[in-house]
C-alpha cells in the first residue's frame, strides 16, 4: 500500500509541473532589461534577457533574487528541450505572469515559485502562438499580444483560448507586429507597432479607434511604439521606442504630455522597450542603459535599478579586498617585528 502511494505521489508531481523552477540569490553581473512589473509592495520584477530569468528588487532598488525556468531536455524545444525564452512579465496580486516566447504562460507566486504553468503551442489556430511580446491578466481574463500572427488573443486563467481579433494589414483594424497591450475603460489598447500606430478595440475586437496626439509644434507621431501600460488613475503611458521617449494620455485619450529623448543621462534612453507604472512611480526598462530608470509621477528621476547594484558589488567586493589586504599587511609587520625580536634576544 505505501508503495503504490509513493507511486501516486511522483506520477501526480510530474503531472503538476512538467517544468523545474530555480530560485537563487547570486546576482549575474550581466544585465539586459526587456521587461518591469512591479507588485503592490513596490518591489520590482525584471526580465533579464542575457540569463533568461526574473530578477526581483526591492523597493529602494536593492537585489533580492532570481527565478525561472531551468534550461532541460534535448537539443532544442522541437526535441523535447525546454529552452526558456522570457519576454513580459505582469504582476497581479499576488501571482508573477512571465510570457515565455517558446512554451506559453508560467505563473509563479512573489518568492518565486512556480504555482501554474500554461501550454501555448506554436502555429495559427486560435490557442496557438506565435513569438508572442506582451501579456496583460485582468480579473478573469489573460490578454496576449501574439505578434509573429498579427492578432491579439484572449484566454480565461485556465489558459483555455476565449477569442482571438486581428489580421495582417495597414488597414484599420489589422495589425503588424503587436507589441504591447492593455486595458481601460472596457477597451483593448494595442501597440500596432509595425503599423506605428496605437489602436483601441472593445471588449469582442471591435475596432473603435486610434490613440494619438495633435500638435501644431511637435511631431507626435509613433515610431514602433512598443509596451503600454494605464494605471490606476487611468492615465495611458506608451513607449516610443523609436522616439526614445513616452507619451501620455488621460483617460478620454487626449495627449497629456511626452518625456525623454535619445541619449545617457538619467532623464534619456537609449532602448526604452516597457514601462510599468504604480500610484506613486513610473518605471521604465532602459535595454541598452542596461537598467530599469525609476521616476516620479512627474518623471523626476530617482534611480537606476541594475547599474547601482552592479556598481555596489563592485564597490563591496573593492572594500573586502581592501581589508583583506590591511589584515594581511598588518600581519606581516608583527610577523617581521617578532622575527627580529628572536633576533635580537639571540
Amino acid at each position: 500500500m505505501k508503495k503504490t502511494i509513493f507511486y501516486l505521489i511522483i506520477i501526480l508531481s510530474s503531472i503538476t509541473f512538467s517544468q523545474e523552477f530555480f530560485v537563487k540569490k547570486e546576482l549575474s553581473t550581466r544585465f539586459f532589461p526587456v521587461s518591469v512589473a512591479v507588485d503592490k509592495f513596490e518591489n520590482a520584477y525584471v526580465v533579464d534577457g542575457i540569463t533568461h530569468s526574473v530578477k526581483k528588487f526591492n523597493s529602494k532598488g536593492k537585489y533580492l533574487f532570481s527565478f525561472g525556468i531551468k534550461q532541460t531536455g534535448g537539443k532544442n524545444y522541437k526535441e523535447g528541450g525546454v529552452y526558456p525564452s522570457p519576454v513580459d512579465l505582469f504582476v497581479k496580486g499576488n501571482k508573477v505572469y512571465l510570457l515565455d516566447t517558446n512554451n506559453g504562460i508560467y505563473i509563479f507566486d512573489l518568492k518565486g515559485k512556480l504555482l501554474k504553468e500554461i501550454d501555448l503551442k506554436a502555429g495559427k489556430l486560435l490557442g496557438e502562438i506565435e513569438r508572442p511580446k506582451a501579456i496583460y491578466v485582468s480579473d478573469k481574463k489573460i490578454y496576449i499580444a501574439d505578434t509573429d500572427n498579427n492578432r491579439v488573443e484572449i484566454f480565461n486563467l485556465e489558459g483555455e483560448a476565449i477569442r482571438d481579433f486581428g489580421y495582417k494589414s495597414v488597414t484599420v483594424g489589422g495589425m503588424i507586429q503587436p507589441q504591447g497591450i492593455t486595458k481601460l475603460n472596457g477597451d483593448i489598447i494595442v501597440s500596432d507597432s509595425g503599423n506605428n500606430r496605437v489602436m483601441i478595440y472593445d471588449e469582442n475586437g471591435i475596432f473603435k479607434g486610434s490613440l494619438y496626439g495633435k500638435s501644431k509644434e511637435l511631431d507626435l507621431s509613433y515610431k514602433a511604439p512598443l509596451d503600454i501600460f494605464a494605471d490606476t488613475a487611468g492615465e495611458i503611458f506608451v513607449v516610443d521606442n523609436g522616439n526614445q521617449r513616452i507619451q501620455v494620455f488621460n483617460k478620454n485619450y487626449k495627449i497629456l504630455l511626452l518625456f525623454g529623448e535619445r541619449g545617457d543621462k538619467p532623464t534619456q534612453f537609449r532602448d526604452a522597450n516597457d514601462i510599468w507604472v504604480t500610484d506613486n512611480y513610473i518605471y521604465v526598462t532602459d535595454g541598452a542603459n542596461k537598467s530599469v530608470k525609476v521616476f516620479n509621477k512627474d518623471f523626476t528621476y530617482i534611480r537606476s535599478i541594475g547599474k547601482n547594484v552592479f556598481q555596489d558589488i563592485f564597490i563591496s567586493t573593492l572594500l573586502i579586498l581592501t581589508s583583506i589586504f590591511i589584515v594581511v599587511s598588518i600581519l606581516i609587520k608583527r610577523v617581521t617585528a617578532r622575527r627580529r625580536k628572536w633576533k635580537e634576544e639571540e
